[in-house]
């Protein structure tokens, strides 16, 4: 069980990581107007280190903040930072191509103002004041992918025109209107801060329901309050009751004067998986630093201790840790062994989520893009921001630390693949980076043993002579805490205090606590 302050950082509250301050941007349903996902950029080059990164929530990451009050300034100027008392709990989880590809229950329209719902709901009077920065809202648009990622509370939507919401993945289910989805969802939130207030009220016993497995009468507790919530959501302030001011058309034209799709402003920001390149939130200024000995990631220098053949195991349920299968001998060893599958052979296969490359859809052509190991520097990012303007206005983030843009015409799609490749994005699914990523590693993190992103990249080239549907999905950890990894089946390589563990990293039965799995 956790307690206490769960050190998310936010925009608001930074986190001293290593290489300077760093900024946790939520996105809401990872939807951002072109004109945000502009202003970013900008706030990228002027204020920090001129890269973006995303999260595994969909989230973004600006690091080496020099400026923290221009940096909140910029964002509310942007429409980025409408609470700054809520900055933290906008922790929302969307299907990335609801209404884009012909799959779901939701046209693109009614699915971003469903999203702008809930973060009006989220902010406004009756929001969950008090609520953890980790605590995960989804909607899932009834394809199961974000349902996938077990949020505390996902609303599901049906082919009837309705909702199914459930907590903690699953379980008994109330059944709603989606009118009422959002009260439904703040209600859920604001019954568990309630329930797990400490004995002074301001310290919580837990920041997720993950924290408190077979805690039956909380999520009980939660569905309760849902209920109520739907009942009288055509009454309730905290129903989306001004979802239609949120989600009137916006003054965002592209430069042919075409209307964009109405967003909200500083509503419309998917995230899932499970990663960020760091989970900020979890890495306070380590006790660590100065005491272990950088991994040398050219392979050349061996980590103590590294003649034990046999990984650690954790006991089943308890970490989600099961299955490592052996120590490595060298970091090289480690990149080859984990990025072409030796470690896993029950890992699923990279790119079995949203695939980069092109697609068509009723909007028009769509375009998917990863980030490698989920950065980019400003240029590759005002790329996918141009897109966007000559698109649906709408530049969509997504677990896989990827990006959708949508909207454009067909014709344009061949140009702008060519665009986004030249500017370093992922833009085909035989890419041997798709289903990689890494937490930040040395020198941005102070706990970090080792390079681990160069490590990654060592491995692309054996990867690359592995067939793309056989490649496993790998995380490489910088120490023992797995920030960012994906929250599914995947090879994984850690760098422990005593070598080098090559293993598979696979979800617990039950809830419980999953390292690194917030952000």
């Amino acid at each position: 069980m956790r307690a206490g302050d769960d050190h998310c950082p936010g925009v608001v509250r930074l986190h001293e990581a290593a290489d300077g301050p760093l900024a946790r941007l939520r996105i809401p349903g990872g939807l951002l107007t072109a004109a945000q996902a502009g202003a970013l950029a900008d706030v990228a080059d002027e204020l920090g280190d001129g890269r973006v990164r995303l999260t595994a929530r969909g989230n973004v990451e600006l690091r080496a903040i020099r400026d923290a009050t221009a940096l909140t300034d910029a964002l509310s100027d942007a429409g980025l930072l409408p609470s700054v008392e809520r900055d933290r709990v906008r922790n929302v989880v969307a299907t990335p191509l609801a209404g884009l590809d012909g799959r779901g229950h939701a046209d693109a329209t009614s699915w971003i103002a469903l999203v702008g719902a809930l973060d009006a709901a989220l902010v406004g009077e009756h929001g969950p004041a008090g609520l953890s920065g980790r605590f995960l809202f989804g909607l899932d648009d009834g394809r199961g992918d974000v349902a996938a990622l077990r949020p505390d509370v996902l609303a599901t939507l049906t082919g009837d025109g309705r909702a199914s919401l459930t907590v903690d993945g699953g379980g008994d289910a109330v059944v709603l209107g989606r009118d009422a989805v959002p009260a439904a969802l703040v209600a859920s939130a604001v019954a568990f801060v309630a329930c797990t207030a400490g004995a002074t009220g301001d310290t919580p016993t837990a920041w997720r329901l993950r924290d408190r497995p077979g805690d039956d009468a909380l999520r009980t507790r939660l569905l309760d309050a849902a209920r109520a919530a739907a009942s009288g959501a055509a009454a309730t302030p905290a129903a989306a009751g001004d979802a239609s001011v949120r989600t009137e058309a916006a003054d965002l034209t592209d430069t042919a004067g075409a209307a964009h799709v109405a967003e909200p402003a500083g509503t419309a920001h998917v995230a899932a998986h499970t990663e960020n390149p760091e989970v900020a939130g979890k890495t306070e200024p380590s006790q660590l630093a100065g005491t272990t000995q950088p991994v040398d990631v050219a392979g050349t220098t061996e980590p103590a201790d590294v003649a034990g053949t046999s990984g650690r195991v954790d006991a089943a349920g308890t970490s989600g840790r099961v299955g490592a299968s052996g120590r490595a001998a060298t970091p090289g060893d480690a990149a080859t062994d984990a990025t072409t599958g030796t470690a896993a052979t029950d890992a699923p296969a990279a790119g079995s989520g949203i695939r980069p490359g092109p697609f068509d859809g009723p909007t028009g052509g769509g375009l998917v893009a990863l980030l490698p190991l989920g950065e980019c520097g400003t240029p590759a990012w005002r790329a996918v921001a141009a897109l966007a303007a000559a698109g649906d206005g709408v530049v969509r983030t997504t677990s896989e630390r990827g990006v959708v843009v949508a909207g454009f015409p067909t014709a344009h799609a061949g140009a702008a693949l060519a665009a986004w490749a030249r500017a370093g994005l992922v833009v085909d699914a035989d890419d041997p980076m798709d289903g990689v990523s890494a937490c930040v590693g040395r020198p941005g993190c102070a706990r970090a043993r080792a390079d681990v992103r160069a490590m990654a990249r060592a491995g692309l080239a054996a990867r690359s002579r592995v067939a793309p549907g056989e490649r496993p999905l790998v995380h490489f950890s910088a120490c023992e805490r797995r920030c960012g990894h994906p929250g599914v089946v995947h090879d994984e390589v850690v760098v422990a205090a005593d070598g080098i563990d090559v293993g598979v990293w696979r979800p617990p039965a039950e809830p419980g606590d999953r390292p690194g799995a917030d952000g």
